[in-house]
């Protein structure tokens, strides 16, 4: 429903091409909003997080450092391998490292904490995607 109403507000913008970019944004937030995306696609939206800061002087610092977060938790909680599996070809030890998932399994509900920073993320994406399409003037490249 979210990509249908980006696709109906597309048709009708009359600076599509300048906005192209907040509709990327927008597509990739909404996309990693409803899905169980893997950490290493997160870097698609990356690119259009940055021109979103630059574009719009950094007024939605806080929205972007919260979807930051929100990925990085997500990745922490992924897999070891994402995490500190990645170095275990520097320091074999590290094969041996149980995952700060399984650490914090045992001390809180870590499905329930989860679900609760994809909340975060999805409704700071929500808020952030209708910030940056509702504005003619704000975030306009120059």
């Amino acid at each position: 429903m979210g990509i249908v109403f980006l696709f109906f507000h597309a048709y009708r913008s009359r600076n599509l091409v300048r906005d192209l970019w907040k509709y990327y944004l927008a597509f990739f937030l909404i996309l990693f909003s409803v899905t169980h995306y893997h950490p290493q696609w997160f870097l698609w939206v990356s690119p259009f997080i940055v021109i979103e800061l630059v574009a719009n002087k950094w007024r939605n610092l806080l929205l972007d450092l919260t979807i930051l977060g929100c990925y990085i938790f997500i990745i922490l909680t992924f897999d070891n391998s994402l995490s500190v599996g990645m170095y275990s070809v520097l320091n074999q030890n590290l094969n041996k490292f149980p995952g700060i998932d399984k650490i914090l399994s045992s001390k809180i509900d870590l499905f329930l904490l989860k679900s609760t920073v994809r909340s975060v993320f999805a409704a700071t994406s929500i808020f952030l995607i209708i910030d940056i399409l509702k504005s003619k003037t704000r975030g306009n490249i120059r």
